[in-house]
């Protein structure tokens, strides 16, 4: 049985509101977003807690009229490290794009439909070269990417209360790869189990008791030797490389979304929440777990072998994958008319805590989940809007997610997020806007620990930028 790294994949994404001044209302309105770095990136829009790229807005749904919109966003976050055995750790967090569409159709004056496309959720990490999370046989890495299309459709129940509800079509897909050393707590059990007994250290135990006395000067000169000797049979072992991957096939499922809203347009106040349910998978893999022995273990040092012969390798399989149930609550309102502002809330919350990825190879070999959080996500958001002159609209906003909690995961080393965002929004005509918007991102660093092997890096905190534009369209 080899260590491997305990995964809890994630990303964060950060959202950018823009705005239109409303000739009947004399007040500004939320009237789009433009998705912009989170996370999950988060968001953090551009970054949030767990797996997140987008904070899954529904704003497209409360646009005024036929709407269509078309937004595009580019994320580089920056991170860095130290393994445990002192190496650094260069930017292992890639760069990527996340494309958006959508579409509303107001069939009556009271009644909306929308559709709207993003990628939820979604992981981009690889460790370069020069480190103990990259060897041989390739780096540790994750490609995980959801595609979400969300069918809208509700209406108002009163002259201030609307309804909606609706479906989303989600797909995931993906591949996750895991490089390190087999680690001295693996390397000591496989030799306690092929000759422990022979040194009358038959389990871990005993060998742990001998540590301890070893620490605190009460260790015999037998027991001494035995330990010498178990940690010189181990040392090799501990230090052969593994490799592990997961290969998945793409899955689809339906997720519910349901929600109400409350509106008073004479001051542009909007406060609507959304709730959506989880969305399960059964998804098929395959997973592989290979190391290379030294010829002191029995190897020849260039090789690649299985891992683990409990179980027949390459396994194939299917695990439960469940995204999160999530609640969003996004509030507007109107603050001066004489100065053409507008306040702006958005909160979120992600049950993390209920997510969990247990494919049976990584799971037996860390004794843990392939992923998994301590904490449930909560995010916030505030923004001050201002029209400058009938074409020209402006915000500035930030942000803070507290993270899913430590310890950190190779493939999503951060906790804590903080954001500070600034947009525009220009109108080229009645029916054609265009906004664009950047976010500048802290993320929190800290420990990486594993159940098999304690501590295996500690993360340093990092940044981040989003660079997001978008086309909005009424006809």
């Amino acid at each position: 049985m080899t260590s491997l790294l305990s995964a809890r994949l994630a990303r964060t994404v950060a959202t950018s509101r823009f705005f239109y001044f409303n000739q009947a209302s004399r007040y500004l309105l939320a009237a789009s977003s433009v998705t912009a770095l989170s996370l999950s990136l988060s968001i953090s829009a551009a970054h949030a807690a767990g797996l997140e790229y987008s904070k899954q807005s529904v704003a497209p749904f409360f646009e005024p009229g036929n709407y269509a919109e078309l937004s595009y966003a580019y994320i580089d976050p920056k991170i860095e490290g130290t393994d445990a055995g002192g190496n650094k750790i260069d930017d292992m967090m890639d760069d990527f794009d996340l494309p958006g569409a959508a579409i509303k159709i107001a069939p009556t004056t009271n009644t909306a439909l929308a559709l709207i496309y993003e990628k939820p959720f979604g992981v981009d990490t690889k460790y370069p070269a020069g480190n103990i999370f990259n060897n041989d046989m390739g780096p540790t890495e994750a490609r995980i990417e959801t595609t979400g299309i969300t069918l809208l459709g509700g209406g108002k129940v009163t002259n201030n209360i609307w309804l909606y509800g609706g479906l989303e079509h989600q797909t995931l897909k993906g591949k996750v790869t895991g490089a390190q050393p087999v680690g001295m707590t693996t390397a000591v059990a496989e030799v306690l189990d092929l000759v422990g007994a022979a040194f009358g250290v038959p389990t871990l135990a005993e060998y742990n008791n001998l540590v301890d006395k070893q620490n605190n000067g009460t260790i015999s000169a037998a027991e001494a030797a035995a330990l010498e000797t178990v940690n010189g049979l181990a040392t090799p072992v501990a230090e052969a490389p593994t490799y592990y991957t997961l290969d998945f096939e793409d899955k689809s499922t339906l997720a519910p979304v349901l929600g109400m809203a409350y509106e008073m347009p004479e001051i542009a106040l909007r406060a609507a929440l959304t709730y959506r349910v989880p969305a399960k998978y059964q998804v098929a893999g395959v997973e592989n777990l290979q190391v290379i022995l030294p010829p002191a273990a029995g190897g020849d040092g260039v090789t690649p072998s299985p891992a683990t012969d409990e179980v027949a390798l390459p396994l194939s399989g299917k695990s439960e994958v469940k995204m999160p149930q999530s609640l969003n609550f996004d509030f507007q309102t109107g603050l001066s008319e004489k100065y053409q502002l507008l306040g702006m809330l958005n909160a979120r919350w992600v049950d993390w805590s209920d997510f969990s990825v247990t494919p049976p190879v990584a799971t037996v070999a860390t004794q843990e989940p392939l992923a998994a959080y301590k904490k449930d996500g909560y995010a916030v958001e505030v923004a001050l809007g201002k029209q400058f002159n009938p074409q020209l609209s402006g915000e500035i906003r930030a942000g803070y997610d507290h993270g899913t909690g430590a310890p950190l995961s190779l493939l999503g080393p951060y906790d804590a997020i903080t954001t500070l965002g600034l947009g525009a929004q220009y109108k080229l005509s009645e029916q054609l806007r265009v906004s664009a918007g950047g976010q500048y991102m802290w993320f929190e660093g800290g420990p990486v620990d594993t159940k098999v092997d304690g501590r295996v890096a500690n993360i340093d905190d990092g940044t981040g930028y989003a660079l997001g534009m978008k086309l909005g369209y009424y006809f």
